[in-house]
């Protein structure tokens, strides 16, 4: 290999690999070293709110990944197309491969952040979230299947969004396509956090409570894939 395409070619390396994982340890560090060093009774006793500490945690785990392991690689590629005048075959592909990388990023920082509240290590926070995404792929090609094959909910469904009157079929593909991921977004990013913002104080739950966060959770997800599905469908009509 040339020296200039080794380096870019280290470069998709960097953005496909460094940035999820900076992203979902980014997630876990926050509760995770807490619940390991047994400090978290100690924060909680801090004349600080509950939700303070939770929302302080929340935006320092983001912005850490954000810069780390989004902005970073970013720069380094951007960096690399003005120096070398190329780019690796898979970031300089375009935009989509960048969105694609923040998505999954995006969705391991926000499971990470949302195991690390329901057990009581770094590491295994770590690992559950690596592992769900499976599961989490899986619920959301359900609740995509569910909304092709029952076209007539589709209205229904779009009426429980205070959305005028034709709204969803006078958009384009492309704009309706992110409209419903903002919306699975709210309600997948809604149920996380509330239930990580209600148990983050507890240092272990039981395994009754943890398998019921993954069925809310999970439904969850279902119609989140199912609300995007739909609005996407009756965009095209």
């Amino acid at each position: 290999l040339q020296p200039r395409q080794g380096y870019l070619n280290l470069l998709d390396m960097l953005a496909c690999l460094y940035a999820p994982v900076s992203l979902v340890l980014a997630g876990c560090l926050s509760f995770g070293e807490e619940k390991t060093l047994g400090l978290l009774g100690w924060h909680l006793s801090l004349p600080v709110s509950r939700v303070q500490q939770w929302f302080i945690k929340l935006i320092v785990g983001l912005s850490g990944g954000l810069i780390l392991g989004l902005l970073f690689p970013f720069g380094l590629s951007e960096l690399a197309k003005s120096l070398l005048g190329a780019a690796g075959p898979l970031v300089g592909s375009g935009t989509d491969a960048w969105l694609a990388i923040a998505l999954v990023s995006s969705a391991l920082f926000i499971l990470g952040f949302w195991t690390a509240t329901l057990v009581g290590n770094t590491v295994r926070a770590a690992l559950i979230a690596v592992v769900s995404l499976v599961p989490v792929f899986l619920c959301g090609l359900l609740g995509s299947w569910c909304a092709q094959q029952y076209n007539g909910f589709i209205p229904g469904l779009l009426w429980l969004l205070p959305l005028p009157g034709g709204f969803a079929e006078a958009l384009g593909h492309r704009q309706a396509e992110l409209c419903g991921a903002l919306g699975f977004v709210a309600i997948v990013g809604t149920i996380t956090l509330a239930q990580s913002l209600a148990q983050f104080r507890r240092v272990q739950l039981p395994s009754i409570a943890i398998f019921r966060h993954v069925l809310v959770l999970g439904a969850g997800i279902v119609l989140g894939a199912f609300w995007w599905t739909a609005f996407v469908v009756s965009a095209g009509k």
